[in-house]
């Protein structure tokens, strides 16, 4: 074979990966959607529909639920990838009577405005406007402000730590450590074949983003911040390993706790243990 026909074949078999992965990166920026086919009422739980700009200007979709009890501390709960405010509103039943809720869609999803989403790196900005909105409509019931998030949702209450002061503890479960890390093993299956398609990924998020993706990692924000941090991951999560959370925690530098739910899957660990779940998660947003 000659050495002209070996660098065409090179040739074409890079455009391949670069185009699969340009195919595979923008399913990623827009999945198909979350549906939102419930509301807290189907809970038992009177509601407010609200609407407010992320910090880019955005105009995201949200559920205020006052506490059954009156309280001056909301919990900010966000859900994972890709779902929609209505995915979680299970786990916020438990709250309702002692804490204010603000359910929202993160960009793009469920009945957010948005042209894609970014797993986490521009959906800070989603949660910043939030928080400006408890600021400016529910000061008074917002005087003190919980995170809770899921997956995507942990990761970016986890990222918004340098960013403001506005927040007294975040609840992150199943949060990944750094979102190159979670590329990897995505690509993981695919053999030889992983490292182009890692790079091919990096170039079109940078190109077509302008975001660097080393940049987003949730085990680097914490370590500029003294937010009391919990951490909540199932032993058996196949989708986003324990590891991910125990090297969050490693580098946490404030007041921290682990709760590793022996067995528990991706998003079981509420279900696996709910009991101790309940207790756990009211027991630290108490302490705000």
């Amino acid at each position: 074979m000659s050495a002209k026909i070996i660098v065409e074949i090179v040739v074409i078999a890079l455009a391949a990966v670069m185009l699969i992965s340009l195919a595979a990166f923008w399913m990623s920026i827009k999945p198909p959607k979350w549906p939102v086919t419930n509301s807290p009422s189907d809970f038992g739980m009177a509601y407010e529909p609200v609407h407010f700009p992320s910090s880019d200007d955005i105009t995201l979709s949200g559920w205020w639920v006052p506490a059954t009890n009156d309280s001056d501390k909301t919990i900010v709960m966000m859900h994972g990838y890709p779902a929609a405010k209505s995915d979680i509103l299970p786990l916020g039943v438990f709250l309702h009577s002692d804490f204010n809720i603000l359910f929202f869609d993160f960009r793009y999803m469920g009945e957010s405005q948005g042209k894609y989403t970014t797993a986490g790196a521009l959906e800070v900005n989603d949660l910043l406007g939030a928080l400006q909105f408890l600021q400016n409509k529910k000061a008074e019931q917002s005087q003190k402000i919980g995170l809770w998030g899921f997956s995507l949702g942990g990761a970016v209450g986890l990222m918004s730590l340098d960013k403001t002061n506005a927040v007294q503890a975040v609840v992150a479960d199943s949060s990944y450590a750094t979102l190159h890390d979670m590329i990897e093993h995505l690509y993981s299956r695919y053999g030889i074949l992983k490292t182009p398609f890692v790079i091919g990924t990096k170039v079109w998020t940078r190109l077509i983003l302008g975001i660097k993706i080393s940049d987003i990692a949730p085990e680097e924000s914490v370590k500029k911040t003294n937010t009391p941090i919990m951490l909540i991951h199932g032993t058996a999560d196949k989708e986003i390993a324990v590891q991910n959370s125990q090297r969050i925690y490693e580098n946490i530098k404030g007041s921290r706790e682990l709760w590793l739910v022996e067995g528990a899957e991706h998003g079981q660990a509420y279900f696996k243990a709910q009991s101790e779940y309940e207790r756990r998660v009211i027991d630290f947003f108490n302490k705000m």
